[in-house]
Parts: C-alpha cells; structure tokens; sequence
C-alpha cells in the first residue's frame, strides 16, 4: 500500500490485492453498525465513479468548492463534451450552494 497524496487529513491510496484483503479482515473485526458506517462513507465517497479508476465530483463543503477528478493511475480524465458539461454544472451548482 503506496499513499501518494494527502491533503486535509485524507490520504489517497494505491492499494494491492492483498492489502485490501488485510483492510477487509480488519473491518470484519468491528461491530456491525461501525462496518455499516464506514461502508456508507464509502459508497457516499464513490457514488460518482464512472469506470473503472475513474472519480469525477463536485459538491459544496460548507463556504468552499470540492472538486474530484481523478484515475487510479494518475492519468487525466477523458470526458466527452456531455459529460465535461455534466461536471461544469456540477461545479456551477456547488459554487452556488458555497454561497
């Protein structure tokens, strides 16, 4: 398990096959409610992967603007105009409810 960047207190990962079973073992020793939680984070977190690696979001935090766009490989996000557009108004909409 490799993190390569971290900001804020989040630390974005490059996780193997088998450091990925150790985490879920390891989410398998907790009470049932605190596993339920963690997995909703997750899927509240990657509610908006498209393929495979690929994360594309945007949502206000408060007054800022988030903005997620990335590959598990570091590579750019290919987007057609449809779906830059998607995002832009993403952008748009959060920009407006950071107000």
């Amino acid at each position: 398990m490799n993190a390569i960047t971290q900001h804020q207190g989040r630390v974005l990962l490059s996780v193997e096959a088998a450091d990925l079973r150790v985490l879920t073992d390891a989410l398998a020793t907790l009470p049932n409610h605190e596993v339920q939680a963690v997995l909703a984070n997750l899927k509240k977190s990657m509610a908006c992967a498209r393929n495979d690696g690929e994360v594309v979001d945007a949502w206000a935090d408060g007054a800022s603007v988030q903005v997620r766009v990335i590959t598990v490989w570091g590579d750019p996000v290919d987007m057609g105009s449809d779906e830059a557009r998607d995002l832009a108004a993403k952008i748009l909409a959060a920009a407006k409810a950071a107000d």
